[in-house]
């Protein structure tokens, strides 16, 4: 008859044993795993640091304010600053999850058409004429074109830069110049990309009555403020604007906001289209400059004087070191024309922190780029 064997556990071994250090070494695991993907994460944010700047406007961060009487519609397509005054324009960014600080606070001279500077214009007068948008004006960094006149004193220069306008505008502006009686004799035109999207704009009737005389104020627009409004009240006006523009949002969208701002990867991801949840009919579609740009183009060609146009790459292409679409398209409409254009290179390093607007480091390349151009004769070639 077979024997029964019996056989007895080691006497070292121990289910708690077994399952304790089975644990432990999973847990070890999952650590070594999470330190990994943490450090790929922070070295991957200070690699794309390094090789690009924020790409993100925050208008919606923005909290902007502007003395009363400062815009003045012409037509119905064209609007000027209120002339012979002193400007104040000022803007403040404002996070619920951080901090509010002014970004920019701005004093300019308005001359006698509604222009920024200092110089008045009358009937006769010949002019070196520069046109633009708020690159031209000066928002940001504060007005920057004080420096060029400085630099060529016996030359007329005539600031026609009109925040937010473009094309669109600017085909209306070289008309309201000559109704002045004001001879364009050169023709430099400043430009962004965004610009030969633009069609002409005038201010809203409640806009203006908000900046006028603080009635009916929206929170998307300026407000207005006095010459001696303190930082502290700019400050705290914009703490109640904001919660009264992003107070219903929910603790997720909050931390997703800061994610957005914070983070380099998901600004680079977003843009791949890996973070775009949108369906294939709603994608935004590049946009195509609008139809005036070339007949404005056009126009300023008939006039038969020395005519350039000096691009400015936007914070969106200095950030992702790349022209955007629309930027190549304005190139091909200047090379088909046979304009002559440029590109005024600034960095990452030349924008304000949060703004799309170049700071004063950037404002000052702007003065090199033009002095260039003047220096080496590239306005003096025919259109």
């Amino acid at each position: 008859m077979p024997s029964l064997v019996f056989i007895r556990p080691h006497s070292g071994f121990s289910v708690h044993r077994f399952i304790n250090f089975n644990v432990k070494s999973f847990l070890r695991g999952a650590g070594y795993s999470v330190y990994l993907l943490v450090s790929v994460v922070v070295l991957a944010e200070i690699g794309l640091r390094f090789y690009y700047s924020d790409p993100d406007y925050y208008w919606e961060h923005r909290y902007l304010y502007v003395t009363p009487d400062t815009y003045q519609n012409i037509d119905d397509k064209l609007w000027v600053y209120g002339p012979s005054r002193s400007m104040r324009d000022v803007a403040v960014y404002g996070f619920l999850d951080g901090g509010f600080r002014i970004s920019y606070d701005c004093a300019s001279p308005v001359n006698n058409i509604g222009l920024l500077q200092s110089r008045d214009f009358h009937s006769g007068d010949a002019v070196f004429g520069i046109i633009g948008d708020s690159y031209t004006a000066g928002h940001g960094g504060c007005p920057w074109f004080s420096q060029l006149e400085a630099a060529y004193p016996n030359q007329s220069f005539l600031n026609g830069g009109l925040m937010g306008t473009g094309i669109g505008a600017w085909r209306e502006l070289i008309p309201y110049l000559q109704d002045k009686g004001i001879k364009l004799e050169n023709i430099l035109i400043i430009a962004i990309s965004n610009d030969f999207l633009r069609p002409g704009w005038i201010w809203k009737d409640d806009q203006l009555a908000c900046v006028n005389e603080a009635q009916g104020c929206d929170d998307e627009y300026w407000y207005p403020i006095s010459p001696q409004a303190s930082a502290e009240d700019l400050i705290n006006l914009s703490k109640e604007r904001a919660l009264r523009r992003h107070g219903s949002r929910t603790a997720w969208d909050q931390v997703w906001q800061w994610v957005q701002r914070v983070s380099y990867i998901e600004k680079l991801l977003r843009r791949t289209g890996l973070f775009d949840f949108e369906t294939e009919d709603s994608r935004v579609v590049v946009p195509t400059i609008i139809p005036e740009a070339r007949e404005t183009l056009e126009e300023i060609q008939k006039l038969g004087v020395p005519f350039h146009v000096m691009m400015v790459p936007q914070r969106d292409e200095v950030g992702l070191r790349q022209k955007n679409p629309t930027s190549r398209q304005v190139e091909a409409l200047l090379g088909d024309l046979g304009i002559g254009f440029n590109w005024c290179e600034i960095t990452g390093g030349d924008y304000m922190r949060y703004d799309g607007h170049p700071n004063a480091q950037g404002y000052a390349k702007i003065v090199a780029c033009v002095s260039d151009l003047i220096d080496n004769h590239t306005m003096e070639a025919a259109p």
